[in-house]
Order: structure tokens, then C-alpha cells, then sequence
């Protein structure tokens, strides 16, 4: 049962962010009120104040940054995008709710089970939602990402949150997870899928130990980021951080987060960010077809499924269970394709004799297309992904060295969130600030200039520039 800090600290949250705006660069103050929510409020816990929806910790992080914004940031420092694409996607969001609630105002029942018809009020708690947690999260961070600077306080904010959580995750790998128990009085997930290898699963105060470690490989990888700009971090070398988070995520016992903490940082290290960019492009185009290829049977399923037997049969059951899921819910999601189902569970699959659920929505993208069809999924995974393809496309036009690598840091951590949300449904706002932040990127950039040792602050109104 959660305690009485739980309703505090949401509620606490959104003065927090003035101050932070107060304290620091608008970019570092909207980034750790983002990010800051996501790890440190509590999970799987939400608060319903009269009068609105429902508010959890995604929900105030995305508040307190816009509040903050519009409160603390003068006129002047409040930069417009070239981009007008990403409006109509975020009105697309908007608009794809309010017409998924009006193709819905039937109830269902499958035996015992009654699922409401949706009314006007679920449509204005599904735009509440969508906004605050992914369109103003986007936006903010077009606008407030401009130069190598911000890039590059905005990766700062993420590896010292990261080095924040490496002493909690090694005292809750040797002790159990019980941190967010003791702050909030609940276990925000099932207890017993945090045992594993005569071992525990740190969750901290995360979701689970699944969205734990998927947090620590993406702090793995700003570090490694900062490790090749040659940015020091509290005061230590960029080495220290990237070695101590490495450690925490190997301790996590989380496969594909580890995948992704190890093999992204190897790309990094040893290809030419040319090269990476040409990876992300690919497998982008691949995350926006994958709906079309999961109908057509075209994804090679039994591939994985057989690489996944090799390290485990455990794992290998795991996933094949996500993929006869994945088809279950897919054939359900075709008869209302195009606007979805809604909200309420609608979306899922019922026994029609008991009304037991028969379904397990695991990966977002099967979210999205259940909730609000083929129109919802291309909007957000177009706005998630877009930024991504044209930064790959234009990164020959970034200067050589420094610039270019944080450049693709970012945009390898954009990528990295976008494929964990095929198998995972582990939305931040934190991604969707990232990916406005690429924004940039795609806009106007100088000619190649040769960068000296240490970055210097470029006009704040100008696109990423070379380090000078």
C-alpha cells in the first residue's frame, strides 16, 4: 500500500522543476525534471485529483518542465523550431485520440467482464496524457537543444543520474530490492521475477529490474559518448563513469539491457559514426515497418526465438510467448485498425465465457496499435523516429570530431529506447525529449571546421556547430 510520501512526492514534483529552472540552464533543469521523474518518483503509482486524470510520475515530470519553462525562461531564450513536420504529428496524437474515443462509444462484455464505452472525459484524459508525455517532452527538447553545449549537458544529466543509482544497484544486488518499498511502502512489480540465479534483480525506483537496467545501458552509453568528447564528469575522468556503470548493469542479470550497454559502446568505439548512422537508419525503417512485417509474417521470428534457446530455454520461452502474443493481439487490433480500440483494456483479449484475460501486451509498439491503431502508431513512432532518420541522413554536413560523436551518442540513444519498445512498454518522456533534441541536426549545419581540444559555448541561437 503506498504511503503518504508517494502522494507527496508527486505532488512536490512540479515546484521542484521552478527550482531547478532556477539553478540551472534551462536545458539541464527541463532534463532532470524529465529523467529525475522517471528514477526517482514513485512507479507504477498514480494520484486522481478531482476534476482530472489521473497523474503519475511521467505525467508531473512532463508538467514541472513545461511549467518551468514557461515560468522561468525568457522570451528571448525561448528558441522556435524550423521543423514544422513535428506539429502535425503531435496534433495527429491529439487528433487520434479524440476520434478513438467517438469510433468506441460502444461497452463490451465478454462473460462476467464489462468494459465502459468511451465518453468525452476519457478523451480529454487520453490528450492530457499523450501531451504531457510525449508531445511537450519532444517539443521542449527541440527547442531547448541548439548547440554542442546543450548536447553535451544534456548526456551529463543522464550519466550522473546513472552514477547516482550504481551504489543503490550493487547494495540491492547483494540485499534485494526493497529501496522503493521502504521510501513509497509498495513493491511497484511481482517480487518473485526480481529472484533470479540464487540473486536478486535491482529495481531501485524503477518500474522492475527490466526498466532498471534498460536505464543503466542508456546512461552506459551517454558516458561512453562523453568519453569520446573527453568530458569530464563530476570532476572524474570520462572513463570512471563508463567502467561503474558498466559494472552496475552487468550485476542487473537483464539480458538485452546488457546487449545494449555492451555492443552499442563497441559500435562506437571501433566504427565510424558514418557507419553507425547508416545502422540506426536501417534499423529505424525496419521499427516503422515492423507492424507490416509481424502481419505479413515477414519477421524472422523462429530466428530469434533459436538464438534466444542457445543462451536459455527459459529466455527462448519468454520470447516465443511475447510473439504468439504479439499475434493474438495483432489479429485483434485489425478489427478496429485504423483508430484503435481505446482505453479501459479494450485492446486486450477476453475469455467471452469467463471474462479472464487471455492476453499480455508487452511491447509498446502492440500498445499503441491495439490502443489506437495503425493512425497512433505511425504518429508517435513517426515522431520518435523521424528526427533519428534525418540526423543519420545529415550527419556528413555535422563538423568532424567531437561534434559528430555526441552527435551520434545521442542519436544511438534514441535508437536503443526506440528498439526496447518492440518488446518492451517501457515509455519515458525522457525519449521523446531526446529524440527533439535531434531535432537540430536535421536543420541547417555549418561546413566541416576543425575542432580544438576543449569545447567552447556557441551563440545559443545557432544549430550544432564544430567545436572552436
Amino acid at each position: 500500500m503506498p504511503n503518504l510520501f508517494a502522494d507527496i512526492a508527486l505532488f512536490i514534483w512540479v515546484p521542484a522543476a521552478l527550482v531547478f529552472y532556477r539553478l540551472f540552464r534551462p536545458v539541464t533543469a527541463a532534463t532532470v525534471t524529465i529523467l529525475g521523474a522517471m528514477v526517482l518518483l514513485p512507479a507504477n503509482f498514480s494520484v486522481d485529483p478531482p476534476g482530472l486524470p489521473p497523474i503519475d510520475r511521467h505525467v508531473v515530470g512532463g508538467m514541472g518542465a513545461l511549467i518551468g519553462y514557461l515560468l522561468v525562461v525568457p522570451r528571448r531564450a525561448r528558441h522556435k523550431m524550423t521543423a514544422r513536420w513535428p506539429i502535425v504529428l503531435v496534433g495527429a496524437l491529439v487528433l487520434c485520440a479524440f476520434v478513438t474515443v467517438s469510433t468506441n462509444t460502444d461497452a463490451l462484455r465478454y462473460g462476467d467482464r464489462s468494459l465502459p464505452a468511451l465518453s468525452d472525459y476519457d478523451a480529454v484524459g487520453l490528450v492530457f496524457n499523450r501531451l504531457l508525455t510525449i508531445g511537450i517532452p519532444f517539443l521542449l527538447g527541440a527547442r531547448l537543444v541548439r548547440t554542442f553545449d546543450d548536447v553535451l549537458s544534456v548526456l551529463r544529466v543522464i550519466v550522473t543520474f546513472g552514477l547516482i543509482y550504481v551504489p543503490l544497484v550493487l547494495w540491492e544486488a547483494r540485499m534485494s530490492p526493497q529501496l522503493h518499498s521502504t521510501l513509497y511502502g509498495y513493491f511497484p512489480h511481482d517480487f518473485y521475477q526480481h529472484l533470479r540465479g540464487g540473486g536478486y534483480r535491482p529495481v531501485v525506483f524503477t518500474a522492475s529490474g527490466l526498466e532498471c537496467a534498460l536505464f543503466l545501458a542508456t546512461a552506459t552509453i551517454a558516458a561512453i559518448g562523453l568519453y569520446q568528447a573527453k568530458v569530464r564528469v563530476l570532476n572524474m575522468h570520462p572513463i570512471v563513469p563508463a567502467v561503474a556503470l558498466v559494472v552496475a548493469l552487468a550485476v542487473s542479470m537483464s539480458l538485452a539491457p546488457l546487449l545494449y550497454g555492451l555492443l552499442v559502446p563497441a559500435l562506437m568505439l571501433w566504427t565510424r559514426p558514418t557507419t553507425q548512422a547508416r545502422l540506426a537508419w536501417f534499423i529505424a525503417f525496419v521499427i516503422l515497418s515492423y507492424p507490416l512485417l509481424r502481419s505479413q509474417e515477414l519477421f524472422p521470428t523462429k530466428l530469434f526465438v533459436d538464438a534466444a534457446e542457445s543462451i536459455s530455454h527459459d529466455r527462448a520461452y519468454s520470447l516465443e510467448f511475447r510473439f504468439r502474443n504479439e499475434d493474438a493481439l495483432l489479429q485483434k487490433a485489425r478489427e478496429r485498425f485504423i483508430f484503435g480500440w481505446g482505453s479501459w483494456g479494450r485492446n486486450q483479449i477476453y475469455d467471452p465465457t469467463t471474462g479472464t484475460d487471455a492476453s499480455v501486451a508487452d511491447g509498446y509498439w502492440i500498445i499503441e496499435m491495439g490502443r489506437f491503431g495503425l493512425t497512433g502508431f505511425l504518429s508517435f513512432f513517426g515522431l520518435l523516429l523521424l528526427p533519428l532518420i534525418l540526423a543519420a541522413r545529415a550527419l556528413r554536413a555535422v563538423p568532424a570530431g567531437r561534434t559528430r560523436q555526441v552527435v551520434v551518442a545521442l542519436l544511438l540513444l534514441v535508437l536503443v529506447r526506440a528498439i526496447d519498445l518492440i518488446p518492451n512498454g517501457f515509455l519515458a518522456p525522457t525519449t521523446m525529449f531526446l529524440a527533439g533534441a535531434l531535432l537540430q541536426v536535421t536543420t541547417r549545419v555549418p561546413a566541416t571546421r576543425r575542432p580544438r581540444a576543449e569545447p567552447r559555448a556557441v551563440p545559443a541561437r545557432g544549430p550544432i556547430s564544430a567545436v572552436r
